[in-house]
């Protein structure tokens, strides 16, 4: 009888962290299963013929366990073979179905689901507080200790690049011994880092601290900073503040803002430097900076960005509307 699993996600480190929850809880089951190697297929150039081939066991051998990603881009054909194989119960081949969790194709994902002995639907990694939460569950299974100054720096460096916050975590994993990995730890590890040195840029702006704005980004040239990443952090930043004022003059909580209370506290400390008007002249020249950078492929780019920092930060000042 066919071994089957499905895990519903669409983030790869959500993907990979229930690819090894299916093949533990499988060899829990079965010591005797070889999943050490998986042949990986991606259902959008998988054809019905392919798969046959994938699921055949040769003259020496059992069929190799294989996974299968993006179910619901299967094509028809492919879907078809997929749904006789599921009726055989003959075979004893071992498959792992992901599927992205959107609609498409939801009747080969109800009929894996029925026959699969290990499903997984993971909560998708979408607000800070997810980060934060995925980011301990990850060095806590991995019998690592981590400050909460720690996972901050991670989570406000990398943003929503859940890939490599994951590898960084990763990294982490393999580089550091049994120590707690502090705040410090992690800046003098990516000392120069551009995730880092953008997220660095983004507080000195919101904080009108012009000089050391300037100057991290005039660093971080040398270490290829991309202008276009610059302005989106900038931009995001900025964008919080917003949300924070209207949350402070609206009363409502850090959740009613999507941001995690850390966040919205840190991001409080910089109201009483902006007002609405100085806030909206700072939105304005984003949005004119950034078609700039798209559009106009002769333009100085580091040069108008290095312009751009001087203008915002210096609209920071000691008079708020915004509380």
């Amino acid at each position: 009888m066919s071994i089957l699993s499905i895990i519903v996600a669409s983030d790869d480190p959500l993907i990979s962290k229930e690819l090894q929850n299916a093949k533990d809880y499988l060899l829990s089951k079965n010591l005797k299963l070889q999943l050490d190697s998986v042949a990986s297929f991606d259902a959008k150039e998988l054809d019905s013929q392919s798969f046959e081939n994938a699921i055949s066991a040769t003259l020496f051998s059992n069929s190799q366990p294989i996974f299968i990603k993006n179910i619901q881009e299967s094509s028809e054909n492919l879907q078809e073979a997929i749904l006789d194989f599921l009726k055989n119960e003959n075979s004893e081949q071992i498959i792992f179905f992901q599927h992205s969790g959107l609609r498409k194709g939801t009747k080969l994902l109800k009929a894996i689901k029925d026959a699969s002995v290990f499903q997984a639907e993971p909560k998708p990694i979408k607000t800070d507080r997810d980060r934060i939460t995925f980011v301990k569950t990850f060095f806590v299974k991995n019998n690592l200790s981590i400050t909460d100054d720690a996972i901050r720096v991670l989570v406000n460096a990398f943003g929503e690049d859940i890939d490599e916050l994951y590898s960084t975590c990763k990294q982490f994993a393999n580089d550091f011994g049994t120590d707690k990995i502090t705040d410090d730890d992690i800046n003098k590890y990516f000392e120069g880092r551009t995730q880092i040195k953008i997220f660095e840029i983004s507080e000195a702006v919101s904080a009108g601290d012009t000089k050391r704005a300037l100057s991290l980004y005039q660093n971080g040239i040398f270490t290829r900073l991309e202008p276009i990443s610059v302005v989106a952090v900038i931009a995001m930043q900025l964008r919080k503040i917003g949300k924070v004022a209207a949350m402070s003059k609206r009363k409502l909580k850090p959740e009613d803002i999507k941001m995690a209370p850390w966040q919205a506290a840190q991001t409080k400390k910089y109201l009483p430097l902006w007002s609405t008007k100085t806030l909206s002249k700072s939105y304005y020249n984003l949005a004119r900076v950034e078609e700039l950078l798209k559009t106009n492929s002769k333009i100085d780019k580091n040069y108008l960005v290095e312009q751009l920092i001087v203008d915002i930060s210096s609209l920071a000042c000691g008079f708020s509307n915004l509380r």
